[in-house]
């Protein structure tokens, strides 16, 4: 949550305030004018209650995709309504003679009760609206600081209605009080996180989405695809020349020998690394694994990938079987994506018969990498193993992307025969890991 949501509150406060003094100060300029307390009452309470009702039910709906403006219009509203019952008041105040008669009363309660609370009430619907659409990014509900807002109304304005103050001053007060409320309202937008929704896929590990999220404040913004509440992908909205780490490995790789070949990326269906090679390396070969099919169709149509463009090199569902039927030794390059399996369980849900299948499927000198979170799992005879990390370029705080604050790429290779891939960008030799030195990943 940004810091913002905490005052957030006083804008619905300051907006009950204004309606309740509007229903109080009204109610009393009308029935001071002649008898029949209980009928008037009766027609002034109902016509209020039914304006600020009509007023909520008017309020723009959270469907609507310029929700913002809209509401920001409905400020615009109230406060020319509370114009309005300032200056009826103020011919109530000087000729009460005149328009203290019924056609007088009647115009009375339009423009100094029904109108006000129309627009108050179709305000707090819409600041009701705005507040469930924007809910992840920790915005309170109105309606409990709307209430404590006319309570005090009511009880300032009961206090000060009987003195000196002409009737009134207090519309005006309240025009004020909307001015101050619109303002601060409107400006916690700027340091508030905004979310807009690109695409909703059901799934049995969570729901499935993409969404933009930004920080007017932080001039910052980021598309995210989630699995649940797992981030499977984030990219920098703004022009960046950040390098996601399974792309740096790529290049590393692709670079180390000029090579051709066949890669594999086991829960890459979120990743860009297809489409990234088919730009740069037309002659390597991407073969990509994704348990969910669905991340692969939000990939390309949403976060620039494809790996879904040439459907017999997208495999799908279960990673046991998929892995038991694909080909020994036919792999140079393995690149497993951690993250794609957090909605299931971790890297811990990959059994072990299958993680010594893995190490099966490359050639004689591939390369086995596993990041941005790896797990340290047995290595097979033979092999040996380097760890690299980085510190990676963070979303901006309050955008709530989830995301290793340490990316690590653990490299495995076959110690007879292969080599390690060049430095990869960004990456240096995690030593905490007990790893060689530096020198290690010089091409040999």
């Amino acid at each position: 949550m940004v810091k913002s949501a905490s005052y957030a509150w006083i804008a619905p406060l300051l907006v009950g305030a204004a309606a309740a003094t509007a229903g109080e100060v009204s109610m009393s300029l009308l029935l001071y004018s002649g008898p029949g307390l209980a009928r008037s009452l009766t027609v002034i309470l109902t016509v209020q209650a039914a304006a600020l009702g009509a007023g909520v039910w008017s309020a723009p709906t959270i469907a609507r995709p310029d929700l913002l403006e809209a509401v920001r219009r409905r400020w615009l509203l109230s406060l020319g309504a509370y114009v309005l019952a300032t200056v009826y008041s103020v011919f109530w105040s000087v000729a009460e003679p005149v328009v203290g008669r019924p056609m007088g009363q009647g115009f009375g309660l339009g423009l100094m009760a029904a109108l006000p609370l129309f627009a108050c009430g179709s305000v707090l619907g819409g600041m009701t609206n705005v507040a469930a659409r924007d809910a992840a990014a920790g915005v309170r509900p109105v309606g409990g600081p709307a209430f404590a807002g006319a309570v005090l109304a009511f009880a300032v304005t009961g206090m000060v209605l009987p003195r000196a103050l002409a009737p009134f001053s207090l519309f005006l007060g309240c025009v004020i009080l909307l001015s101050a409320g619109g303002l601060m309202w409107g400006g916690s937008f700027d340091r508030r996180r905004r979310v807009r929704r690109l695409a909703d896929r059901p799934s049995v590990w969570g729901a499935l989405r993409v969404e933009d999220r930004i920080l007017p404040a932080e001039e910052s913004a980021v598309r995210v695809m989630l699995e649940g509440e797992h981030t499977r992908r984030w990219i920098d909205a703004r022009p960046t020349s950040f390098v996601p780490w399974e792309i740096a490995l790529l290049r590393s790789w692709a670079a180390s020998a000029e090579r051709t070949g066949t890669v594999l990326m086991v829960g890459g269906g979120a990743s860009a690394l297809a489409r990234e090679a088919a730009i740069e390396y037309p002659g390597l070969v991407v073969e990509v694994f994704e348990r969910n099919p669905a991340v692969a169709e939000l990939t390309r149509d949403h976060l620039g990938g494809e790996p879904g463009r040439d459907p017999a090199r997208l495999h799908t569902g279960n990673l046991d079987d998929v892995v038991e039927g694909l080909e020994p030794g036919r792999y140079d390059l393995v690149v497993v994506d951690s993250m794609a399996f957090g909605p299931v369980g971790g890297l811990d849900s990959i059994s072990r018969a299958t993680h010594s299948r893995l190490f099966g499927l490359l050639s004689a000198d591939g390369v086995l990498a596993v990041g941005p979170e790896p797990r340290q799992r047995p290595l097979p005879t033979g092999w040996k193993t380097l760890r690299l990390s980085r510190h990676p370029q963070a979303p901006a705080e309050g955008l709530g992307v989830r995301w290793p604050g340490v990316e690590h790429i653990d490299l495995a290779v076959n110690s007879g025969e292969a080599s390690w891939p060049a430095t990869v960008e960004g990456f240096v030799v995690d030593d905490a890991s007990g790893a060689p030195g530096a020198e290690a990943l010089a091409v040999t």
